[in-house]
């Protein structure tokens, strides 16, 4: 079990305050129609293009080596936790090492069975930006005869976000690393996230909903590994 107490300032700081944050910025773009009005004017700049969709900075660097660094990222750690299983001076950090990998990979799997079910468009696809589909708001129903869409919420940027369980991982290991790790989770997952937006593949609400999705699974889960009795180590 963790040494580190659930205390109510933990829940009002990892749960209530971000939950609240999430709901007020989702309240703001909806309210002040930020999706098309972002969208709109990257398009305008981009010379009424998505100028930027194949550019080797958020195709090629961004967008394919990110997805390939988040992958070796992976294996490593996947590494880790089965040599921690024969080495006896790993096996204090196993249980760390499952969480992340538990953690990304049903976050990231998550966001892809979600993007198969709310049928929504990119920005790329649409009429108002050059494409072949009608605008459907978010959770709205499409028009008869529509081809549901795969664009939300933000696959990309969950291979950033998806790693939130390192900020966890280092609160109960190293926890003079937990505000750096949370920064640079944060920081990967915006990088990735404005790419898109900047290649026409998300609105800014996919990445605010993708941020929020990971960031409250990890959270569940790190109170289900290290606060829960029936994931002791022996």
């Amino acid at each position: 079990m963790s040494q580190i107490p659930i205390t109510p300032a933990f829940l009002r700081s990892h749960i209530y305050w971000p939950l609240a944050a999430f709901l007020v910025v989702l309240l703001t773009i909806e309210v002040g129609g930020l999706d098309l009005k972002l969208a709109d004017l990257i398009y305008s700049v981009s010379g009424n293009s998505w100028s930027l969709r194949s550019a080797w900075i958020t195709n090629d660097l961004i967008h394919e080596g990110g997805r390939n660094l988040v992958g070796i990222g992976a294996l490593l750690l996947l590494g880790l936790w089965l040599s921690s299983c024969f080495l006896a001076r790993l096996k204090p950090w196993r249980k760390g090492w499952l969480f992340i990998l538990v953690t990304a990979c049903l976050a990231a799997l998550s966001i892809n069975i979600l993007k198969r079910l709310t049928h929504t468009d990119c920005p790329w696809d649409l009429l108002r930006y050059g494409g072949s589909e009608p605008y459907v708001e978010l959770f709205s129903a499409l028009p008869s005869g529509k081809e549901p869409g795969a664009c939300f919420p933000a696959g990309h940027a969950s291979a950033g976000w998806s790693w939130f369980a390192l900020y966890y991982w280092a609160m109960e290991y190293a926890d003079r690393w937990r505000k750096p790790m949370l920064f640079a989770v944060l920081l990967a997952g915006f990088v990735f996230g404005a790419s898109q937006q900047l290649r026409g593949a998300h609105f800014i609400s996919h990445d605010l909903w993708t941020v929020a999705l990971c960031w409250f699974l990890t959270t569940g889960l790190y109170l289900g590994f290290f606060h829960s009795p029936y994931l002791e180590e022996p």
